[in-house]
């Protein structure tokens, strides 16, 4: 019984494809991944179970307007899918609609974080069309799952928006602290 070996022509092996990711997008991937990690566990695990707030704050949201402000649009709209996706796993309602709406919302405020500057008071000043577009989405998805919409939709709303709003405020300090290891990210040059 002989052997086919191959000759030196055919005997090229196969060589896996080298991965050329710089250590600036790696420190990125681990940074933001392990904020969605431990804000997405603590807006679908903790906070349901705590008195604390009366309606379940919305904590990835604040953590795609931070993306969007410390990093850059690109960076937003991937952490919102990927969040969206972890959201739903983790305690996602019928539907799984998080990672579309996270996206559409990135899209929104990456464009608008645009045309402002990196700072505390924008991040403050760009959580008014965050907590509306939370209240749209929450008024869509009570549609979706009930099929009408209750009489206290508005103090549900307000009550949402309200814990949305104070525990989001933390979010962009310890984000422009944990990006600023990265590559400087500038908006305008001077």
């Amino acid at each position: 019984m002989t052997r086919n070996r191959p000759t030196k022509s055919a005997g090229r092996q196969f060589q896996a494809p080298k991965v050329n990711l710089k250590i600036e997008t790696v420190k990125r991937i681990i940074i933001f991944s392990l904020a969605a990690l431990i804000l997405g566990t603590a807006q679908c695990s903790f906070f349901p179970i705590l008195d604390i707030c009366p309606r379940t704050p919305d904590l990835i949201m604040g953590l795609i307007l931070a993306t969007a402000l410390c990093d850059n649009a690109k960076t937003a709209m991937a952490l919102s899918v990927g969040a969206g996706f972890f959201i739903d796993a983790i305690g996602g309602g019928a539907f799984a609609l998080s990672p579309m709406l996270y996206f559409i919302y990135a899209i929104i405020i990456s464009a608008a974080s645009q045309k402002v500057l990196n700072s505390f008071p924008a991040f403050i000043l760009l959580m008014l069309p965050s907590l509306i577009f939370r209240a749209a989405s929450t008024v869509l998805l009570t549609l979706l799952y009930n099929g009408a919409i209750s009489g206290g939709i508005i103090s549900t709303l307000l009550l949402e928006a309200l814990c949305t709003f104070i525990l989001c405020l933390p979010i962009y300090p310890i984000m422009a602290l944990a990006t600023k290891p990265l590559s400087a990210h500038t908006k305008f040059k001077f």
